[in-house]
């Protein structure tokens, strides 16, 4: 009797890859295996091509998108382990403003980032620069968060894009 069932098995396995069920698979790799990619403008229509186009949203008001912030990278300084933020220069921007806050390892919440040492000017809260790249260092185990926006104009004609995403980074292997 098992021998008969382990044969009707058999069978219906047989029927069922011959019957096409294997092609769906195929065709589900041979399509993953492409690589497709969308490409989403801000009209909202999408197209699919073969080349990857990524745009951050610009802010309609001041013609000004949202940088795109890569995460943290640890590297060696002369003094501590710096941190090293970098994004995507934004077409029309005059500079950057720079949010980073940072916490030791253990603590819960974040505080604001005071370097012990910058060449970089402070606008209240947010530092300034015209470079596409923000370090930030510590000498024991700390984790940051930071963002940016981009801005245009002077004094009370300055105007902003919006903030970007969360970047995170830290001093530490994890």
């Amino acid at each position: 009797m098992n021998r008969k069932l382990v044969l009707a098995l058999t069978c219906v396995m047989m029927i069922g890859m011959l019957s096409g069920c294997g092609k769906k698979k195929d065709a589900a790799n041979e399509a993953a295996s492409q690589d497709p990619t969308i490409t989403v403008d801000d009209a909202g229509s999408s197209a699919s091509s073969s080349d990857v186009e990524v745009k951050a949203s610009e802010d309609e008001s001041t013609g000004l998108a949202a940088p795109i912030v890569k995460g943290g990278v640890m590297k060696d300084g002369s003094e501590a382990i710096d941190v090293e933020f970098e994004w995507n220069p934004v077409d029309g921007a005059d500079g950057y403003e720079v949010d980073i806050q940072s916490k030791a390892e253990d603590d819960k919440e974040y505080a604001a980032y005071e370097p012990g040492y910058t060449e970089l000017e402070k606008d209240g809260d947010y530092f300034i620069t015209k470079d596409t790249k923000f370090v930030a260092s510590a000498q024991d185990d700390f984790d940051f968060q930071i963002k940016v926006r981009a801005f245009k104009g002077e004094g009370d004609d300055k105007t902003y894009s919006d903030w970007s995403k969360v970047a995170y980074g830290q001093t530490y292997d994890k």
